[in-house]
């Protein structure tokens, strides 16, 4: 799409232009849709997310900030979507302060993921985990960032990512054995361990 056409997309969907808002929504669809796959359980409640996204972006896209990639700006809204449906899980794990017991953390170098096997797995364990572990090893966020999203301390989600990389280690290890790969040898596997580890 040109700077051009963008830019009369967006004046349109500020103006409640249907045909914008359709044009919009299909443009960016598949990249939403990926974002939302990786933090559900499955690819009708994707679509719900996805729809609530859109539906906070239009109504609110007088006030984009055209300083800023609009892909990021998309990615946020549908974050916040995501952070909105489970905010009150994680404070109840703050407010109860109980964990299961820590298992020692698994060493993740090296052990690289198909996208689409890490995308099931996801859609199969709690929640929690899947979002925690998303912040952290896929958005690269910090755990100051994450602390201020989901209302909880620095230590309680970085105690939630060893046990999220631990179930799901302990899927992949009931399903296949833990094939270990020399990640600059395959670009397209995902690490399952994130490239630089969260600020502190």
């Amino acid at each position: 799409m040109t700077k051009e056409n963008f830019i009369k997309l967006i004046n349109g969907c500020i103006r409640k232009d249907r045909a914008c808002q359709k044009a919009l929504y299909q443009h960016y669809y598949a990249s939403s849709m990926a974002i939302c796959l990786r933090y559900v359980d499955c690819r009708a409640d994707a679509v719900n997310v996805l729809n609530m996204g859109f539906m906070r972006i239009f109504k609110n896209i007088r006030n984009f900030n055209k300083n800023m990639p609009f892909e990021q700006w998309v990615k946020d809204v549908l974050i916040g979507c995501i952070v909105d449906e489970h905010i009150d899980k994680f404070k109840l794990i703050v407010k109860q302060n109980t964990f299961p017991i820590l298992s020692n953390e698994i060493n993740f170098d090296n052990i690289t993921l198909e996208y689409n096997d890490l995308i099931l797995i996801l859609q199969s364990i709690p929640a929690y985990y899947r979002i925690i572990y998303n912040f952290y090893v896929v958005e690269l966020f910090t755990t100051v960032q994450i602390a201020d999203l989901l209302c909880i301390t620095e230590v309680t989600g970085e105690h939630l990512l060893i046990e999220a990389r631990n179930y799901i280690t302990a899927i992949i290890t009931r399903l296949r054995p833990i094939q270990v790969v020399n990640q600059s040898s395959n670009s397209e596997g995902m690490s399952f361990a994130s490239s630089n580890k969260a600020e502190r």
